[in-house]
């Protein structure tokens, strides 16, 4: 079940509700990010055209492909981005150092640290972006996105047990406090790795993966070859075990933004 209530999910997009266009009196701020996936989701929510600059790899969508990068996804460039004299920086917590911030702070840039880890995460980012850097006063978008969440998700009852295979060598799993193992939760899901386990993409060992075989094994891929592999050994692992095979496209499942939550539902309903 959600950790932050359909409920309160309601009551948060009250506040947030998707971004309307900024007032014409307002003054345009000039934003950075520093990763695709935050880049992805300043244009959800109707911000795009502030961005000045984003990471290397930021090509979704289309538009964002133009934009000027402020060096590799992992080593953004303080002189880079400085240049730019942003208004804010939004760094991603998942892919960018820590010392960013620190580095940030002394040329005296804004900046603030996203986490997008569950789908709580998400919507709770969505209104700090909104509120704290585009003061947005009429809102529109979320609230569509939420109700049509809500709706999926009731119409999934069966409860079922499910990894998520990130890498096939070395065998490599989403944790449970992952964003995709928290949406595919969302629906009736178990992720049958323990939640106690800290790492987010644990390496796992071939006996424990035998152990526990689950009612539907995911793989984030767009390969064909990759999903054959894996259904070979699937078929070695568990001969006797009816185990569903799905692939999910990076496409559409790699980064933890809105984009994710319009495709689950017709996977799942096709998986169970």
């Amino acid at each position: 079940m959600f950790l932050l209530s359909f409920t309160k999910l309601l009551v948060l997009c009250s506040i947030i509700i998707g971004a309307s266009p900024l007032e014409a009196s307002q003054k345009v701020p000039k934003i950075i990010t520093t990763s695709p996936t935050l880049t992805e989701l300043i244009f959800q929510l109707g911000y795009g055209k502030t961005l000045v600059a984003t990471s290397e790899f930021s090509d979704y969508p289309k538009e964002a492909k133009s934009l000027p990068t402020i060096g590799s996804l992992f080593y953004p460039s303080l002189e880079k981005i400085v240049r730019f004299s942003p208004d804010y920086v939004l760094v991603d917590s998942e892919s960018t150092p820590h010392t960013l911030v620190t580095q940030l702070n002394k040329v005296k840039l804004a900046s603030i640290s996203i986490h997008l880890r569950s789908v709580e995460e998400l919507f709770t980012s969505s209104k700090t972006l909104l509120q704290e850097i585009f003061r947005a006063q009429h809102l529109t978008i979320l609230e569509e996105k939420t109700k049509q969440l809500q709706s999926n998700t009731k119409i999934f009852s069966k409860n079922f047990r499910f990894l998520i295979v990130a890498w096939i060598s070395p065998l490599t799993l989403f944790g449970n406090s992952t964003f995709l193992s928290d949406l595919i939760s969302k629906y009736g899901g178990q992720n049958l790795l323990n939640s106690n386990l800290q790492a987010a993409y644990p390496q796992v060992s071939l006996e424990w993966f035998v152990k526990n075989p689950p009612d539907i094994l995911f793989l984030l891929t767009n390969q064909k070859e990759n999903l054959d592999e894996l259904q070979r050994l699937a078929q070695k692992w568990w001969p006797n075990q009816k185990v569903n095979l799905v692939a999910l496209s990076p496409d559409y499942f790699a980064r933890p933004t809105f984009t994710p939550l319009e495709h689950i539902s017709a996977i799942l309903k096709d998986a169970l």
